[in-house]
């Protein structure tokens, strides 16, 4: 009997705890979610447009400066297999080297060149995600919304819930250029700039 007394008891208290977490679980249903195309605000932005603009640019030019070393490069040893017969072999063997290094060094160049863009290219896209962020959340509160999903992991979604266009057209208002850090060879990075 007693048992059966603190079964009831446990019952009744579970009972009383579901129904005192209901109004906070009402509240979790409640969510309202909007989603965002992110890959489309970075194709579409007048900053995406510019900041891609730019780092096309900058790897024409790391190619250019690439095809130009290869070329010299090419040159100079084809002058060297000419002396083949008629310098010494260790002269032309120093020569070789000196080729083999400067290879070397030239492709460790490219290499930089490439590196160094890759941190241009980050650092434009840190700098977007800083200026959509506030946009997102001001987007969340005019639409009462709880949460902010990218539209490529929605499967379906009903009309009205994309925001894309909306947070599109308000980072181009905010944000409609930045200059990434030039990579040119022989100078120093700009410091990039936005608008």
């Amino acid at each position: 009997m007693k048992k059966m007394t603190s079964l009831f008891t446990a019952a009744f208290l579970a009972i009383g705890l579901l129904i005192s977490q209901a109004p906070a679980m009402a509240q979790s249903v409640d969510a309202k979610i909007i989603t965002v195309d992110f890959d489309r605000v970075t194709r579409d932005a007048l900053v995406a447009k510019d900041v891609a603009a730019q780092l096309q640019k900058e790897r024409l030019a790391i190619e250019a400066r690439a095809n130009n070393l290869q070329t010299s490069l090419q040159a100079e040893r084809q002058a060297l297999e000419s002396q083949r017969n008629i310098i010494a072999q260790e002269a032309f063997q120093q020569k070789a080297q000196e080729w083999e290094a400067k290879g070397r060094q030239a492709q460790q160049e490219v290499a930089s060149l490439n590196q160094r863009l890759q941190a241009s290219a980050q650092q434009a896209n840190l700098e977007i995600q800083r200026g959509l962020r506030p946009i997102i959340q001001d987007v969340m509160t005019q639409k009462g919304a709880t949460m902010v999903l990218d539209k490529a992991l929605v499967y379906h979604s009903v009309g009205g819930m994309d925001v894309t266009t909306e947070v599109i057209d308000l980072l181009n208002q905010k944000m409609t250029t930045y200059q990434i850090q030039s990579v040119n060879a022989g100078g120093e990075a700009a410091a990039p700039t936005q608008n």
